[in-house]
């Protein structure tokens, strides 16, 4: 990470402003969608189906809001604790920078459906009044390319590594993250490959953890020997017939 790396000043107290702007449009958008699906002061079932793109955009929107308001506590909680590095501010940077764009763009529910502002009843004026000084700096500033630079060059720098930027746990949970891990790179990483509700024959096979796990001698799953069998061999990207870019046959 070089010094010049752009982080915007007084980031946590733009970012805290940034939710409080962001908290108002969602507050905008439950009244609009509940007006919409609403019939004599009460909500109808049938105004919900006939507006499935107002209330499922809805719920993408308020997820948004929350996870930049646990992004804040996240920097919060580290700044407190002298953990909150240049990683970490570039990782809250982009994402609000993201986050806040979509906000007011559009969310993307899936490849090819997007709930825009407008969709929920949104109006003009109550997205310009979300798209404040603080918003805009921290969008321009998040979505910046070297603001993703900085970030992909760490990640290069710290090939791995138990994880990218302070997770802000407590210690018993790191230890355990850091014990699965370990158990990751012992155990799997070195591995023939693992399947997972691979599709055999017309029929969701079990789960086989590798060759080296669960195939050796002494071998546990859940306190249970694990059964001594030969695990199949699972080809991604061609199709042997059991489905779509999966083919699964035993050795």
């Amino acid at each position: 990470m070089t010094s010049n790396t752009p982080i915007v000043p007084h980031l946590l107290d733009r970012c805290d402003e940034a939710v409080a702007s962001a908290e108002t449009l969602l507050d905008a958008a439950r009244k609009a969608v509940t007006a919409r699906v609403s019939e004599n002061g009460a909500v109808s079932s049938a105004r919900v189906d006939a507006e499935q793109r107002a209330t499922h955009g809805f719920a993408w929107y308020a997820t948004y809001v929350e996870a930049l308001r646990q992004m804040a506590r996240w920097a919060r909680a580290l700044d407190g604790e002298g953990k909150f590095g240049t990683l970490e501010q570039l990782i809250l940077q982009a994402a609000f920078g993201e986050y806040l764009a979509q906000l007011a763009g559009g969310v993307a529910m899936s490849q090819g459906e997007i709930a825009r502002p407008y969709n929920l009843g949104l109006t003009n004026e109550v997205i310009g009044a979300f798209w404040t000084p603080v918003v805009d700096e921290l969008t321009q500033a998040g979505t910046r390319q070297d603001v993703r630079t900085g970030i992909a060059d760490y990640l290069a720098r710290h090939d791995g590594a138990i994880h990218y930027g302070a997770p802000g746990l407590d210690d018993t949970m790191v230890m355990i993250r850091e014990q699965f891990f370990r158990f990751a790179q012992d155990q799997v990483r070195g591995g023939d490959g693992l399947a997972l509700g691979a599709v055999d024959r017309g029929r969701v096979g079990q789960l086989d953890v590798l060759t080296d796990v669960a195939g050796r001698d002494g071998a546990q799953v859940g306190g249970v020997p694990a059964p001594q069998r030969e695990a199949p061999v699972v080809t991604v990207g061609a199709d042997g017939g059991d489905g779509p870019g999966v083919a699964v046959r035993h050795a």
